[in-house]
């Protein structure tokens, strides 16, 4: 948690989800039709879009740096933050949203309010 990747609510839902999305638009509409009928489906998908956007991947990249030969370093951050990114997008399209926690105001004001007196503790 302290390093921030935040990786177990996110990390290998876009192995998944993008199978899904990429069998075109049944994948899509049945992700969107799981969402919005499957309370199961909905809490998984709006644990990890909650996740995924208090992942802090400059953070991340910080603690990353630590790791002093780079070809060890730059392989698994690339990996981490490329999952992160396609996850954040998969979920975008399930929840058609055009941001993470794009309804839920409330929670995605706290978290901006949040982070600047948090960031000093990573």
């Amino acid at each position: 948690m302290q390093s921030r990747f935040n990786s177990p609510g996110w990390y290998g839902r876009d192995s998944t989800l993008g199978r899904m999305l990429k069998r075109g638009r049944a994948g899509r509409e049945l992700l969107r039709e799981m969402h919005a009928k499957w309370p199961f489906f909905r809490t998984l998908i709006d644990n990890a879009q909650l996740v995924t956007l208090t992942a802090d991947m400059g953070i991340a990249r910080v603690y990353a740096s630590m790791v002093t030969d780079s070809r060890v370093r730059h392989k698994p951050l690339t990996f981490l933050e490329a999952e992160c990114a396609r996850t954040g997008a998969a979920i975008l399209v399930i929840t058609s949203q055009r941001k993470l926690l794009g309804r839920d105001t409330v929670r995605r004001k706290f978290i901006e309010l949040r982070d600047p007196y948090i960031d000093p503790l990573g």
